[in-house]
């Protein structure tokens, strides 16, 4: 009587083999279709052997599910209660069986039939006792004979302290494990022991990884992951379990609005914002999964993630206290620079209670000795012989015992002294190479171009192999321990160091020969599962280390517009640097060339000033190189934009150097007659007239600039297209609206300021922060002290939580202000003196002289008013260096002002100056402050003297 039936396609025979070799060594009887007799009725022996079987296994895949024989067994099977599903591809079985949790088992290795016996058990408990010896440990000597997976090489004290941690987890106190160490020590290798415990303790196990010899586009681990793990759930995912953050996750995946037709749209938030929420709705996400069960999420290579996943990761391991979910993570501490984001993140987490970290060390000589005692059939002074060599690396004890009990099974048998130990694990690594067959080194040899994950049905069109060849070459290679199942389902190369140590030992022109056909596969391809971002990412890699560097430029430039699309600044830096850097290689003609740079630098200038703000001075060179590129070719169609990038920076910093720039951009502006480059340059006119204290002009050139971007939203929502396309023209009627304000029409002002505040707050939280900087500079303009306040404290709660520092900090000024003049001149001088000295930290000098003469102003309501004079006094020191004038009459009158209440007569002088120049700026709110204070102070005067 069989103990177990396997019901499978014939087309997947290679998979069967090592499976049945494996239960039968365990002790269980299996019958499968090989086992008819020559003569005897095939449905009947098959009838027989099922109803006789105490397990029917099925093995799902594209071929069985399309098999009636195997779903009428399979039914047999689910019917007695039975029936073991094992899925050995990505197919989902029949819909009647999607009920039945399947077992992950995608290609045959020791530890996945070993997780499928324990399943076999729990179904038929009659055979637990006649396998569970030889399950749980197989003898050394059949170990000598099958060690596709090797025995893990100590850290049981590690491990205990992992299961430990997991045992928390899964009672609902959330827990955080990150592993360092160097490669080959044991990390991935440990995270996976913990999975397969995690497994059998009926905890579910969900993995993310990152490729270590590919760029990954934002959050790509975090996608991965995800997609898995929705489509392994059963039952299938809920619209509730999802939550709020429905939204968010359908950015990431966009097959979710398929699933579930009520998410609303994604807010335009910035680029910290979205990483923030991707955060939060992840953790209520695994919150809400756990419920169902507890989970395991495994986090692989983190030191080579890209920063938004980091910046994930990092939000929800600081939060997860709670709910039966466990992070395992692991990383190299070596590849952590000192501003990595992994390591900024790690100080603030040592913090937290449940959170742990263990830094792998080379295993001490007693756990080699033991090691080998347990699983190499060799002599017993071995061991020592190893251990000089192996630096008590693991991946370098087990390679070399695995040669050992090679060496055993082929029956030479040498001594240790006889035994040449390889110099370094990379020759033995080599040498295990060398006992596959040819064909198989040659199909491991393209999948290490690959990286260390490998997709068969990629490398079978790319090198021609059948998929059935394939399928028993990958035999070949497991059999070895070459390639495994990772945690994440995925075929791979056991360890980096084997993929690193193969690909290497490619001859060069065949190396470039495979890049080049993956390019090409990829890019005949770009609908495939990777997904748009990563193909670009890949198509890349590959065309550039092929050596097709023109190709390969179109795709970096096209990553970086997709990261800068999805607000992750910092990935497109690094993408706009990647394609600068492969520029030098490139042969194009020399003036296509320097248009591509040109593009690409002020495409990676404007990326750096997004994320760093406008004083950023790590475009300055950007700008500068471009600029002078367009000099050299003045009829570039990039020139414009050259200009008006190195405009704004030296505008934003308020040097005169801003000035001559204008009329440039004026000139050619009428020279293309683009409405684009007209509003560019018509801002950067107005804008510098604003601070130059030409209100007048500036005024009707911003009424203009107001009135096309009007027209151009009134368009956008006709045809019912988001409005963040005009986010880069709102400066034109915030500008207009405090000009407005200053020239005494507060009023129109305001009604401006607040219309387009409505707009901003649709094109994302960033332009919503900016939009509410401006109109509380329009409240403070016209001493609506009490809604200044009530403005700065919604501008300082979206700021902090946005990660806004610049705003922040000029919100704490304007707050300032309100607070001296509402409450407590002391505590106004405190708290605009820190946000000023904040902003100036933070490379800010906009609106610097502003920021000073309010400071001045709280320092005399202080009664501090010689203080004051001397912060007035360094604004016109430096009035020479600088082109924001617009408040000069301010900075008069103040000084005036302080200089009467200190006894100076002279400080009339000033205000009255103040008053003529308020008028020739026709900032008539400034030339009524100018005339009230003469007016008190002849008052004043009048009544001491009579």
């Amino acid at each position: 009587m069989p103990d177990i039936f396997i019901s499978y396609s014939s087309k997947d025979r290679a998979f069967v083999v090592p499976m049945v070799e494996y239960f039968e060594r365990t002790g269980l009887e299996v019958w499968w279709d090989q086992r008819i007799d020559a003569g005897s009725s095939y449905a009947r022996d098959i009838e027989d052997a099922l109803d006789a079987a105490q397990t029917v296994v099925v093995l799902w895949s594209r071929h069985s599910v399309q098999s009636d024989w195997v779903r009428a067994e399979a039914n047999e099977g689910h019917t007695r209660g039975i029936l073991v599903p094992v899925l050995i591809d990505d197919t989902r079985p029949p819909l009647i069986f999607r009920a039945l949790q399947g077992i992950p088992c995608r290609f045959g290795n020791n530890a996945d039939f070993a997780e499928l016996i324990a399943a076999i058990g729990q179904i038929a408990p009659a055979l637990k006792k006649k396998q569970v010896a030889l399950t749980e440990k197989i003898t050394a000597s059949e170990n000598q004979k099958h060690w596709s997976t090797p025995p893990f090489v100590g850290r049981n004290n590690l491990l205990n302290s992992l299961t430990a941690a997991l045992s928390q987890s899964a009672q609902g106190s959330g827990q955080v494990v990150l592993l360092s160490g160097e490669p080959g020590m044991g990390k991935s290798r440990t995270a996976e022991e913990l999975a397969q415990h995690a497994r059998k303790k009926g905890i579910a196990v969900h993995a993310a990884w990152s490729e270590e010899s590919m760029y990954a586009p934002p959050y790509w681990p975090i996608v991965r992951m995800l997609r898995t793990l929705i489509d392994e759930l059963n039952p299938p995912l809920q619209r509730q379990e999802l939550g709020r953050g429905a939204a968010v996750l359908a950015s990431l995946l966009p097959e979710l609005r398929e699933l579930f037709s009520d998410i609303e749209s994604l807010p335009e938030y910035s680029a910290d914002h979205l990483t923030f929420e991707i955060g939060q709705a992840l953790l209520l996400l695994f919150r809400k999964l756990a419920e169902r069960k507890p989970i395991l999420i495994l986090f692989d290579d983190l030191h080579c993630s890209d920063a938004q996943t980091l910046k994930v990761f990092l939000i929800i391991a600081r939060e997860l206290n709670r709910g039966s979910v466990m992070i395992l993570g692991n990383y190299r501490a070596n590849d952590l620079a000192s501003d990595h984001e992994l390591r900024r993140g790690l100080v603030e987490l040592t913090r937290s209670s449940h959170f742990a970290q263990y830094d792998l060390e080379p295993l001490p000589k007693e756990e080699v000795a033991q090691f080998f005692a347990d699983n190499v059939a060799g002599p017993e002074n071995l061991a020592q012989a190893v251990i000089s060599k192996a630096d008590g690396n693991p991946l370098y004890i087990t390679e070399f015992a695995r040669s050992i009990n090679h060496e055993a099974q082929s029956g030479s048998g040498r001594s240790s002294k006889s035994l040449v130990i390889p110099s370094n694990l990379k020759n033995t690594l080599l040498e295990r190479m060398r006992n596959l067959t040819k064909d198989c080194r040659d199909f491991l040899n393209l999948a290490s171009v690959m990286g260390r994950r490998l997709s068969p049905d990629i490398i079978y069109s790319i090198s021609g192999v059948s998929e059935e060849v394939g399928r028993n070459l990958i035999a070949e290679a497991t059999s070895a321990g070459i390639l495994d199942i990772g945690p994440s389902g995925r075929i791979r190369f056991t360890h980096i160091l084997l993929r690193d140590t193969l690909y290497e030992d490619i001859k060069l022109d065949d190396r470039m020969n495979w890049h080049r056909a993956l390019g090409d596969y990829y890019a005949d391809h770009q609908t495939g599962s990777l997904g748009v971002a990563s193909h670009c990412e890949t198509i890349a890699h590959h065309f550039q280390l092929s050596g097709l560097i023109d190709r390969a430029l179109d795709y970096w430039e096209q990553a970086a517009n997709i990261a800068r699309g999805q607000s992750a600044f910092a990935d497109a830096i690094t993408r706009w640097r990647q394609a600068l850097i492969l520029l030098t290689d490139s042969e194009l003609p020399p003036r296509e060339l320097i248009e591509k740079e040109i593009r690409y630098r002020l495409s990676l200038g404007l990326s750096i000033v997004t994320l760093e703000g406008s004083g950023a001075s790590a475009a300055v060179p950007e700008y500068e190189r471009a600029m002078n590129l367009c000099n050299d070719y003045p009829d570039s169609p990039s020139l414009f934009y050259a200009l008006n990038a190195v405009w704004s920076y030296h505008a934003m910093h308020c040097s005169p150097a801003a000035l001559p720039l204008v009329e440039r951009q004026l000139t050619l502006a009428e020279q293309l007659n683009y409405d684009t480059t007209h509003v560019l340059a018509s801002n950067a006119a107005a804008t510098t007239r604003f601070f130059e204290g030409d209100f007048a002009l500036a005024c009707k050139s911003l009424e203009t600039a107001t009135e096309y971007w009007q027209q151009k939203l009134q368009q956008l929502r006709v045809k019912k297209k988001p409005l963040t396309s005009l986010a880069y023209t709102m400066l034109s009627p915030l500008y207009h609206a405090w000009c407005l304000a200053l020239m005494g029409r507060a009023e129109d002002g305001l009604g401006l300021a607040k219309k387009t505040l409505s707009e901003a707050t649709q094109m994302g939280t960033y332009c919503q922060v900016q939009a509410l900087s401006y109109l509380a500079c329009i409240y403070e303009v016209i001493g609506n002290y009490p809604q200044l306040k009530i403005i700065s404290d919604q501008i300082i709660t979206l700021a902090t939580e946005n990660g806004y520092q610049s705003w922040l900090a000029v919100a704490h000024c304007t707050r300032g202000m309100a607070v001296a003049q509402l409450e407590s001149p002391e505590a106004g001088l405190v708290e605009a003196r820190a946000g000023r000295e904040t902003y100036e930290a933070l490379g800010g000098v906009l609106c610097l002289t502003w920021r000073q003469c309010q400071l001045a102003e709280i320092l005399r309501l202080n009664q501090r008013s010689e203080d004051a004079i001397k912060a007035l006094d360094a604004i016109l020191e430096g009035s020479q260096d600088r082109f924001e004038h617009f408040v000069d009459s301010e900075i008069y009158r103040l000084k005036g002002e302080c200089m009467i209440e200190l006894g100076r007569p002279e400080g009339v002088s000033w205000i009255k100056r103040a008053q003529d120049t308020a008028k020739a700026m026709s900032a008539r709110i400034f030339e009524e402050r100018a005339t009230a204070a003469l007016e008190k102070h002849a008052n004043n005067a009048s009544a001491k003297h009579a």
